[in-house]
This record gives structure tokens, sequence and C-alpha cells, in this order.
């Protein structure tokens, strides 16, 4: 519900802005420079991972409910925007994020597992809003509008109690919204950034599958045969240092 709600926001308010924008510009707009590049910091919060696993085990044919809980953790990584025609913009970054535990649990049991590491890397479009006023319009804060398409890769932490079915890469797909804010220093070539954004992960039957199958055994007594995942939503906020070439 929360993604369906965001994208059904972002599609309404971005063409409303724009055109709204639009008809109070009276000279040729400028929409600053042409490319920012942006390395940013930031904190993403803890999320779950819930779905169904249909398994076999003796004479048992089962299906039982289950959920991974991902730690919070720290966020690091670069963006970078190229304005496409006036306020429009096209834009790819990657981020990469550390999350230490994660928690399984099913109607039963709970166990504390090792956490993920999560590279992920999206390609989106853009809409920039900008102060009306033309003689602030470099200077004073805008804002940007984004939604695209998301990988994202997530990596085990392995250690030597690591169990074999669950020690490699596994790569997800998703979506990815936000919205960013941005004030120009002093320096024109120079601004402060703040961010908030959501990847929508659409999580890896295959992969989850592996992670499963490391506690099928001991926690269920069944063999994965097949997974239903549900739909997660990975938030983070960032902050950044953006540098602006060109105009």
């Amino acid at each position: 519900m929360k993604q369906t709600l965001m994208i059904a926001l972002l599609l309404a308010v971005m063409p409303v802005a724009g055109s709204a924008q639009e008809g109070s510009v009276l000279a040729p707009p400028s929409w600053g420079p042409r490319v920012r590049a942006t390395p940013f910091i930031g904190f993403g919060s803890g999320f779950q991972s819930k779905g169904k696993l249909f398994g076999t085990g003796g004479n048992e044919i089962g299906t039982r409910d289950y959920e991974f809980e991902y730690g919070s953790g720290p966020v690091t990584g670069l963006n970078v925007e190229v304005r496409a025609r006036s306020r429009f913009s096209a834009l790819a970054g990657v981020a990469w994020s550390r999350r230490g535990e994660t928690l399984f649990t099913t109607e039963d049991s709970l166990v504390s597992d090792v956490g993920s590491d999560f590279l992920t890397a999206r390609v989106a479009g853009g809409i920039r809003l900008r102060e009306r006023d033309e003689d602030l319009q470099f200077r004073s804060l805008s804002a940007l509008l984004f939604a695209g398409a998301a990988m994202i890769r997530e990596t085990p932490e392995v250690t030597l109690n690591s169990p074999a079915e669950w020690r490699d890469a596994v790569t997800h797909w998703g979506l990815n919204l936000g919205a960013e804010a941005e004030l120009p220093l002093s320096n024109d070539r120079l601004a402060f950034t703040a961010a908030i954004e959501d990847y929508i992960v659409f999580w890896n039957p295959d992969g989850l599958k592996q992670h499963l199958q490391s506690y099928s055994q001991s926690e269920f007594g069944l063999t994965v045969a097949e997974t239903d995942p549900g739909i997660s939503n990975m938030v983070l906020i960032r902050l950044g240092l953006t540098f602006r070439f060109g105009s």
C-alpha cells in the first residue's frame, strides 16, 4: 500500500507542479547547471521481507509464513544528474549499505542471523522545481522529484558458521522514488542537498530460496521447493555535497 500511494502521489504532483511553475515564469527559465554530481552519506531504516515458502519433508508437503527483519544501517554513495531539457533530468546513482543483523521469524521461532550488505544502482527521470523569482533562481532552494528503476545486490556477511546455502550474492530488482532539496552555497559551484527516497524491492524468489534453505530444515524439517515473496520498502535519508558543472 505504501508504494502504491507514493507512486500515485508522484504521478499526480509532477505534472501539476511543472505546469504551475511554467506559467509563473515570464522570462526564459534558467534551471541551473547542466551536470550535478553528489557524493552522500545517509541512514537506511530497518525493513522487512515477508512471504510464504512451500516445502517437502518426508511425507509432508507444507506451507509456512516467514519474515526476515533487516536492521538499520549507514548508507554512502554517489548520484549524478544531467539536465536533459529545461526542468527535466536524467539521473543515475549507486549506494552501499550495511545491515548489521537479520532476524528470521516464523509462527513458532525467532533466529538471529548475520546481516547483509546491499549495493544498489538506479537510473531515473526527474523534474526540478525552483524559486519563481528569476533573480533568486540560482541561489535559492530548489527541489527534485524523481522515479526510476533499481537493481539491489544483496551480499550476506559470511562467517565460519554461515550455512553453505547462504554465502553467495543475490540480485533483486525494484523501483526507486524520492524527493531531494538543494541549497546552493556562496560558491555557485557547490550546493548542500538533503533527500528521502524509497527502494521498492521485488525479491528474487530463487535468492530467497537459498536464504530460506539455511533455516527450513532446522526450523520446519522441510526442503524448500518454492517461495512466494512479498514486496518491501527500503527507505533511506541522505545528505550530500553537490558539485555543479556547466550551465
